[in-house]
């Protein structure tokens, strides 16, 4: 009884006998059911470094090639993006990429519903003034994001701590 009752949780043993992927099913996590969201509802910002290689005419060298993306949640759209050579993307391209988004014809803001805007926490994303500047039409709440590993969303397998913008919160 006494070892019992210093021995670490389910989940703590699970991660340091198999892995941090076994000790998932052991912690607490969200779910998240997007089927009910409205179009343009839910807005989504993140980037992704594309399997694509060019050549910078400049210099002849070789890289990678990343693209900054504004996702609509509910239709599974991507509304507007930006591609970029990697870490390459700006504060400027940020706000065109959501500029031309808000203004897509069929998507947009939501009309008589509050449009929420996930941006990634980092260097290229939401400035305080831009988040004022966008909060100011009373139709748009702007969040921050962060990753999560045990979110995960309905129907979908547990997400990875990294990569995966469902799993951010």
């Amino acid at each position: 009884k006494t070892i019992f009752n210093h021995m670490p949780s389910k989940a703590l043993r699970a991660a340091g006998n198999v892995g941090d992927a076994a000790s998932k099913k052991h912690r607490h996590y969200l779910e998240r059911d997007y089927s009910q969201l409205r179009r343009c509802e839910l807005l989504t910002l993140d980037d992704a470094r594309l399997d694509i290689a060019a050549r910078d005419e400049l210099t002849g060298r070789i890289v990678q090639i990343k693209g900054y993306f504004l996702m609509d949640v509910a239709s599974r759209s991507i509304i507007s993006w930006v591609i970029r050579p990697d870490g390459h993307i700006r504060k400027e391209d940020v706000a065109e990429c959501l500029s031309v988004g808000l203004s897509t014809p069929g998507y947009g803001i939501g009309i008589d519903y509050t449009t929420h805007i996930f941006f990634e926490r980092g260097d290229a994303a939401c400035s305080p003034a831009m988040q004022t500047i966008l909060e100011a039409d009373d139709r748009i709440k702007v969040h921050r994001t962060g990753m999560n590993g045990s979110v995960r969303w309905i129907g979908a397998a547990r997400d990875n701590s990294s990569g995966n913008s469902a799993g951010k919160v």
